[in-house]
């Protein structure tokens, strides 16, 4: 098992663009500048990209925010909600991704 150190971790979440990590796992749609889906996380009246069901994804700040279900985090969390993992296995997801090697 690989150890990621406090670095890597780092690395690894500066060379994973939110927006481009969402688009594995949600349809993610640009309008006007920002970044919006539907959140994943609950579920409402059914109705596709309803404003309660919508999930901002800040490109800038490298976070999401649903303000329906305040469901919200980074790029590691969005990993382990998805795939429902642990951070060390979003984290190994993520440098598998990027194709990240380990400092040594």
């Amino acid at each position: 098992m690989t150890a990621y150190s406090y670095n890597d971790i780092v690395e690894i979440q500066k060379k994973n663009d939110i927006v481009d990590v969402f688009k594995i796992f949600l349809e993610v749609i640009n309008f006007d500048g920002m970044n919006w889906c539907e959140c994943p996380f609950h579920d409402d009246d059914g109705f596709v990209m309803s404003r309660a069901k919508v999930m901002y994804i800040s490109k800038e700040k490298q976070k999401f925010r649903c303000y329906h279900c305040n469901a919200n985090g980074d790029v590691f969390t969005i990993v382990m909600k998805m795939r429902n993992c642990t951070l060390t296995d979003a984290v190994k997801f993520l440098a598998e991704r990027i194709n990240y090697v380990c400092e040594v």
